[in-house]
């Protein structure tokens, strides 16, 4: 269970099928990370993760000389961006981040 804000535990222990649930500090949640402070940092490095990932994984596809130099970039904002900025919409951005 999260308790997103600034909320302490309490003693109350929450059961589903007679076993305590327990408290964490950050979960994902239909591929974003949800965390207890509502901030979006651990979000934003995933989303890097992620991106980087797919990025390294269409190498083969970056090297080869049959495929335009079109049709990567194609691939690049279909594949990439749109894993990188996943959820972004919602992120409250810092001067930092």
């Amino acid at each position: 269970m999260l308790k997103a804000g600034h909320h302490s535990h309490d003693s109350t222990n929450v059961q589903v099928t007679s076993q305590d649930v327990k408290y964490v500090g950050d979960f994902p949640y239909l591929g974003a990370v949800v965390t207890s402070g509502g901030g979006y940092d651990v979000d934003i490095k995933s989303r890097i993760r992620k991106a980087t990932t797919a990025l390294y994984r269409l190498t083969k596809i970056w090297n080869s000389s049959s495929i335009s130099h079109k049709r990567e970039i194609k691939i690049f904002r279909s594949h990439i961006i749109s894993v990188l900025m996943f959820g972004s919409e919602t992120w409250k951005l810092t001067d930092e981040q």
